[in-house]
């Protein structure tokens, strides 16, 4: 973090993999690694936005951890659980990360504005209930087509940003 300081910035963004963290339903949680981080960060007073991204295999029947689990309160309940566990350090919540291109987000559909739009909301929705001062992010969105469609059904979403990423390529709007 003296290194991230060092820079100027005020904000860090920190990923955290859902699907590498809760392996059982309702199993205790080790926080004792992300607390070490999370005081480091607000020793130094920067301002946290996590990244929560995958699933544990028992939350979805494709076993992927790309994959959503398909249980969405699931996904929400552990959002929650972040959100509490760090009331004083954690500021942003990005959920889930390129949900539009299928390596992200692997169902036998493929990627679906409608099922993400419904997965943010009720992630927005649990998370403000909790932490009504969390700004609550889309995931980036992949420079895919259909990516209009996204952000169509975000507009409703109850996110207070919209993730975005298009690294500079030609033609990207």
């Amino acid at each position: 973090m003296d290194r991230v300081l060092r820079l100027g910035v005020q904000w860090v963004e920190l990923d955290f993999d859902w699907g590498e963290w809760q392996y059982f339903p309702n199993s205790p949680q080790d926080w004792s690694g992300w607390d070490r981080i999370m005081a480091s960060a607000q020793a130094r007073e920067l301002r946290v936005l996590v990244r929560l991204h995958g699933s544990p295999a028992w939350s979805n029947a494709s076993a992927s951890p790309s994959a959503p689990p398909d249980d969405f309160a699931f996904y929400a309940a552990f959002a929650v659980a972040l959100a509490a566990r760090y009331p004083s350090v954690l500021d942003g919540l990005e959920v889930w990360y390129h949900p539009n291109r299928p390596e992200s987000w692997r169902t036998s559909g493929g990627p679906s504005p409608q099922a993400y739009a419904q997965l943010l909301t009720l992630t927005a929705q649990a998370v403000h209930a909790q932490r009504p001062g969390v700004l609550v992010i889309s995931g980036a969105l992949a420079e895919e087509p259909g990516e209009s469609d996204y952000l169509a059904a975000l507009s409703a979403s109850g996110a207070d940003c919209v993730g975005v990423e298009s690294l500079g390529a030609p033609g990207a709007t």
